[in-house]
């Protein structure tokens, strides 16, 4: 009875294990590839981050990979990428990029994303301004448009409306400091008019008026036991509007140094932007070109063999036309080197093609 208690523990621990290292392995993969910008892989390891399946559940994972996917064109990540700025499950809830894949995904076809839509309307009450509205379409347009020309206007019309929003904000900050400059009344001092229009520096009147007022206290004695609390309380008031003064001074600062932050980032996203799109573009046309140069050597190589891209047969039928082939261009029989080289090029490619179907 031990030794088949011990047998079933060792088993067990066995297919533990091995299902441990397969999770393992299979997150290894899905990583890899989803790092390769394969859109499939970087959706089905935001699903197992969001799950818990093969790994620990970590939402902002999957969040970040969500996002990935979404860029990449996967219809359904994009779906989620837009619950989760609803939600906010692995971001801060954000209704207007919520609302940008939500639209995009009705625009191409998706039957659940028009009543999400409305859904997030009547539910929210949202508070979308036009220029709001203006900056999702124009970036549904910049992500989705074929043509070139057409692209480049949707990208101007972002950053333009991107500039539109900020000086906005800008103009917003700069009527709040107004408002407070407002706030604070200046401290009228109530002084007699006929004394507000004697000159400052005029001698006699400084005399005779300190004369007339040392009469007057003369006369009352009881002015000199309040005299002290008078001018403590003017002291104070005036600290206090100098300190008011000092923070006021300090707010106007650093409402100033924010703003030129705001500025100077502004800048910088604008250019990376126009950098990131800059070499999106270039790679597409990159990859277009070296496909092109792809397809380009499979069809000549198909065409020395006598055979067509569409229709290559297997790799034991290459072989036995290379065979026939080798009989006319070796050197021996009336070929040359240079057509041998060729012909073993033309081979290497056909069989690679092969290879990879």
């Amino acid at each position: 009875m031990k030794r088949y208690l011990l047998i079933f523990a060792f088993l067990f621990v066995s297919l533990t294990c091995n299902l441990a290292y397969s999770s393992t392995d299979n997150i290894a993969l899905l990583t890899a590839k989803a790092n390769q910008n394969d859109p499939q892989a970087q959706y089905n390891l935001a699903q197992s981050y969001a799950l818990g399946v093969d790994t620990e559940k970590n939402i902002d994972t999957a969040f970040h990979w969500y996002q990935q996917a979404a860029k990449s064109g996967h219809k359904a990540a994009q779906y989620k990428l837009a619950q989760a700025y609803e939600l906010g499950e692995g971001t801060t809830i954000n209704l207007e990029h919520a609302l940008r894949w939500y639209t995009q995904l009705a625009l191409e076809g998706d039957s659940k994303a028009p009543l999400k839509l409305a859904s997030l309307f009547e539910r929210t009450n949202v508070d979308i301004s036009e220029l709001d509205m203006a900056e999702i379409w124009y970036q549904i347009a910049a992500d989705t448009l074929s043509d070139a020309k057409l692209k480049t206007q949707a990208e101007d019309g972002y950053y333009r409306v991107l500039e539109r929003q900020f000086n906005t904000q800008r103009a917003k900050q700069l009527s709040s400091i107004d408002q407070l400059d407002a706030q604070i009344d200046p401290i009228t001092l109530d002084i007699p008019q006929d004394e507000q229009d004697l000159p400052e520096n005029s001698d006699s009147w400084s005399f005779k008026t300190f004369m007339n007022q040392l009469n007057i206290f003369s006369g009352d004695s009881s002015i000199f036991i309040y005299a002290p609390w008078l001018i403590i309380a003017i002291l104070s008031l005036v600290l206090i509007m100098a300190v008011k003064r000092n923070r006021h001074d300090q707010t106007n600062e650093l409402m100033e140094q924010q703003l030129k932050l705001q500025e100077e980032l502004k800048a910088k996203t604008f250019t990376i932007k126009q950098l990131k799109r800059q070499l999106e573009t270039v790679f597409r046309e990159f990859k277009k070109h070296q496909n092109s140069s792809k397809n380009q050597k499979l069809n000549i190589s198909c065409a020395i063999f006598g055979f067509t891209p569409s229709n290559i047969p297997d790799e034991k039928k290459i072989k036995l036309r290379f065979k026939q082939l080798s009989r006319i261009y070796h050197p021996d029989m009336k070929g040359s080197e240079e057509e041998m080289k060729r012909l073993n090029g033309a081979l290497k490619t056909i069989l690679h093609n092969v290879a990879k179907k």
